[in-house]
């Protein structure tokens, strides 16, 4: 890894190249979960603040090569795995993207049109789609309503507070989770979500596994 530190032969060699390690193993973690903002408030059509809130993204380096036969092909070279997820996300974002979470099952997709698009066509039950199903759940949709998706997002923004308390850090800072607790947490909500607004459990049943009280 570029910045893991030379071998000296002192004892704080391992505790520093501890420490570089973890850094590096979470640069792609915390890219992932900031991919997810960024998706968030590009379906919200909240502008990027990249001066503040994603000023970690807005700046990378690789180096740049290319080779003649018949045509020109250039190539790019990343010293770091963030910097190249980075680069395809400044990409991505350059075409001016047309995001939009589904309604009924939360997932972030691409609207064949630039029209509100409120639901996606993943399967999602009995061979139908979120746009067939939906009808059936729309009421339970608005979420300062509805007490199950109110203790979600409340939830889901804790969770990840936590996360930050224990990023780049070598001991688990008071209530602080790493990237595995914080996914134990985040994949089985998303899913008891899902299910709770496709009629499948009760507010009872999800809120048991949702909620988080300590």
């Amino acid at each position: 890894m570029n910045h893991t530190p030379k071998d000296d032969g002192t004892a704080m060699y391992v505790y520093n190249a501890k420490s570089a390690i973890c850094e590096q193993i979470a640069e792609p973690v915390h890219f992932y979960i900031q991919l997810r903002e960024v998706l968030e408030d590009l379906s919200l059509g909240i502008p990027l603040d990249f001066e503040d809130k994603y000023a970690n993204l807005a700046q990378g380096s690789f180096a740049q090569s290319y080779t003649f036969t018949n045509t020109l092909e250039m190539e790019y070279h990343f010293r770091f795995t963030k910097n190249y997820f980075q680069f395809l996300l400044m990409n991505y974002l350059n075409s001016d993207p047309n995001v939009a979470r589904c309604h009924c099952c939360g997932q972030y997709f691409i609207p064949k049109t630039r029209k509100s698009t409120l639901y996606c066509d993943r399967v999602m039950k009995d061979g139908k789609t979120c746009k067939e199903i939906a009808p059936a759940i729309i009421h339970k949709n608005a979420v300062d309503a509805d007490p199950v998706l109110k203790v979600y997002d409340r939830t889901k923004h804790k969770m990840y507070k936590r996360y930050e308390r224990a990023y780049y850090s070598l001991d688990q800072l008071p209530k602080g989770i790493y990237f595995e607790k914080y996914l134990e947490w985040r994949e089985p909500a998303a899913e008891v979500r899902t299910k709770y607004l496709k009629g499948e459990l009760t507010a009872e049943e999800a809120l048991k596994i949702i909620e988080v009280k300590d």
